[in-house]
């Protein structure tokens, strides 16, 4: 059986709604065979948040004997305990791909899909494009280089301080290299979304209270 970490970066002040997605998520792994990790103190004085949170990818899988890390955002909760990380591997960690990404839309009327970001879509010419929210990764030498590039250029990259930071830095400078672009797949929205995520959703674009109001339910499924 692999060895597979889950990962949430996140600072007291979303304390709010972590209150309710990190015990969600501990269950998640206790049930589930997992180990979760919250880190919750910024790697960077000089840099925003959301290269912390990459950072914390980047020191993880330098620093555990993880086979397999899933990175998720603190505005995530797991809706339940039976879909597995494995069934999330054997159906998309497929065809040489080491770096699973939520996709940033979602397949709300069943077939059709919807960027959630136009101008990202048609400045980069992707119609589907990663959400940083949600990585499932192999720990491999090729997925450590992605994210040791990844991170150099959130101190040079023109797009580091644009949102969506990261994920600009992302799709504009690290997807248009074939090295990288190979490794990196993507999970159908039945798995993670906003909307009707199988494994977790991910509350996106709401106030604090209103994310809370919304991982209440879920919470109180899987603590009861």
């Amino acid at each position: 059986m692999s060895k597979i970490d889950i990962i949430m970066f996140a600072t007291p002040n979303l304390h709010t709604y972590t209150q309710y997605a990190i015990p969600a998520w501990e269950k998640y792994c206790a049930v589930n065979g997992y180990n979760f990790t919250h880190y919750s103190k910024p790697f960077y004085e000089d840099l925003h948040l959301v290269w912390s949170k990459i950072c914390s990818v980047r020191e993880h899988l330098y620093n555990t004997n993880c086979e397999y890390l899933l990175m998720v955002d603190a505005d995530t909760i797991p809706t339940g305990i039976d879909v597995k990380i494995e069934q999330v591997l054997q159906e998309f960690m497929v065809n040489d791909k080491q770096v699973l990404f939520q996709k940033d839309g979602s397949n709300r009327l069943k077939y059709l899909y919807f960027t959630h970001n136009f101008k990202l879509t048609f400045g980069s010419k992707r119609w589907v494009l990663p959400n940083a929210g949600f990585i499932l990764i192999k720990n491999s030498k090729q997925s450590k280089a992605l994210f040791d590039e990844w991170l150099a250029r959130a101190k040079t990259s023109k797009y580091a301080n644009i949102t969506p930071r990261n994920q600009n830095v992302l799709v504009y400078e690290m997807l248009n290299q074939a090295k990288y672009d190979k490794l990196v797949g993507y999970v159908e929205t039945w798995v993670v979304n906003k909307f009707k995520g199988k494994l977790c959703q991910h509350f996106s674009s709401k106030t604090p209270e209103q994310i809370a109001e919304v991982m209440l339910p879920f919470y109180k499924k899987l603590l009861a």
